[in-house]
């Protein structure tokens, strides 16, 4: 019923894209975005995260929502796949079903410390940087040290403040990493060892050039995802109930996505006053205080006038695609009007993807537009007649009249249906997809996949 249902959504929905895969009789994968996803992606897809969910249906699937930010900092699904288990081949053929779906691979994509994932993504996505989620590795810290250096407050300072600074390069980041080991004796444990020779994989210090790097440095937007998609499931659910379920999902977010499209003002233009003329290059020195202290700290900010470019230290450009305060600092100095064309990248304009195409009737057909008019149109009546003729006990006596010759006429017109087949196009309504004569295609299984539990209770 889950293959015929999105079988049918490909054939009639414009832009839906659907594949499956199946070992013998059973399904093993899935991968499926809608129009809106595809655009999206094509909009917003340089930075990606996945992972994977448990207990979402009563088969033992697991969940894999793709995850990008959007021209408004929130998280939106680009793709969605269910796997029967976290193999490499089943992370393979779901990212090869995504290269399919959106033509182009992602600058980067974040993802956990699966092993699974960690094979299949080079196999695929061969120009993409695969990123580790530094969350995933940093609660790891507590456990992997003494207590009375866990309890040690200039520690847990010491460390956070090296692995999460964004404006380090990685010469000054493996100076003092070596410093923070030697000084609280560190060198000995093998993970901090572990850690440090895949730091290009997790550290920012080595994410500086990558364009785009700071909007996602963790895989938190697919847990939230996965928590907030959890609110409307239950792990008893059939395949088909848990995709009835994610779509109420996916329609509250993109209602959130429109309504930021119609609220938020412009604030962007793509024009430039001449400026006077002056030295090609200059060197300003901007200086605040920080957000948590009182000490100042200071950014150099490189302005080039015969190319009209303005370059801060701080590199948020780089890793977030808009300028910093620092840069606007220095334009404001130099009198200048509107943000020229090079720093106003088109991932943060409005009105990349059409609020028009947000409707889930739209994206799924699966609604006889016809039907509901006339079903809103004789409500509305209904209620019109009933409202004037409210205080008339003689009137709404004779519309009851009215009504009762009416149904004797229609059950007249309606063929006789029986209980059983009344419940059965009840269901087919609900759930869209009718149950099939002949079943070619079994659930999975269910498998126990790391992370599921113990299955053990007092």
């Amino acid at each position: 019923m889950l293959i015929n249902k999105l079988s049918n959504r490909r054939d009639v929905v414009p832009g839906y894209f659907f594949e499956y895969k199946c070992n013998e009789h059973e399904l093993i994968a899935s991968f499926w975005p809608d129009e809106v996803a595809r655009i999206n992606y094509k909009e917003f897809g340089d930075v990606i995260s996945f992972d994977g969910m448990f207990r979402t249906n009563k088969h033992a699937m697991i969940f894999v929502p793709f995850l990008a930010v959007d021209n408004h900092k929130a998280s939106i699904v680009v793709g969605s796949a269910l796997i029967s288990g976290k193999t490499i081949k089943n992370f393979t053929w779901v990212l090869k079903a995504f290269i399919k779906c959106h033509e182009k691979q992602p600058v980067s994509i974040i993802t956990n410390q699966c092993s699974a994932m960690k094979q299949a993504i080079p196999m695929v996505f061969t120009e993409a940087k695969h990123r580790l989620c530094m969350w995933h590795i940093m609660k790891k810290v507590p456990s992997k040290v003494n207590v009375a250096l866990n309890q040690d407050p200039n520690f847990n300072k010491v460390i956070n403040k090296l692995v999460w600074n964004i404006h380090i390069g990685p010469a000054e980041f493996k100076r003092r990493w070596h410093e923070m080991i030697e000084q609280y004796n560190l060198g000995v444990d093998t993970w901090f060892t572990d850690m440090y020779a895949i730091r290009h994989s997790w550290i920012p210090a080595f994410y500086k050039d990558t364009p785009m790097s700071g909007l996602m440095k963790t895989t938190s937007r697919s847990k939230s995802s996965n928590s907030y998609i959890n609110i409307y499931e239950s792990y008893w659910f059939d395949l088909v109930q848990f995709l009835n379920n994610y779509d109420v999902a996916i329609e509250k977010q993109r209602y959130r996505q429109s309504v930021h499209e119609t609220i938020k003002k412009a604030v962007w233009c793509c024009a430039i006053k001449n400026v006077e003329c002056r030295d090609v290059l200059k060197t300003f020195v901007i200086s605040h205080k920080t957000k948590k202290s009182s000490e100042n700290i200071t950014y150099l900010v490189n302005r080039n006038y015969s190319t009209d470019t303005v370059e801060c230290e701080c590199n948020l450009f780089t890793r977030n695609g808009y300028l910093c305060r620092h840069a606007f600092k220095v334009l404001i100095n130099d009198e200048v009007e509107f943000i020229p064309d090079r720093y106003v990248l088109r991932r943060w304009k409005r009105q990349l993807v059409p609020v028009q195409i947000q409707s889930a009737r739209v994206r799924y057909g699966e609604v006889d537009a016809e039907k509901e008019k006339c079903i809103i149109d004789v409500y509305s009546k209904v209620d019109e007649i009933i409202s004037n003729a409210r205080n008339d006990k003689s009137i709404l006596a004779k519309l009851e009249r009215n009504l009762d010759t009416f149904m004797v006429d229609i059950e007249k017109e309606v063929p006789y249906e029986d209980p059983s087949q009344q419940r059965m196009d009840a269901i087919r309504e609900h759930l869209g997809v009718s149950i099939p004569d002949e079943v070619d295609i079994l659930p999975p299984s269910g498998i126990r996949n790391k992370g599921c539990g113990t299955g053990k209770r007092l």
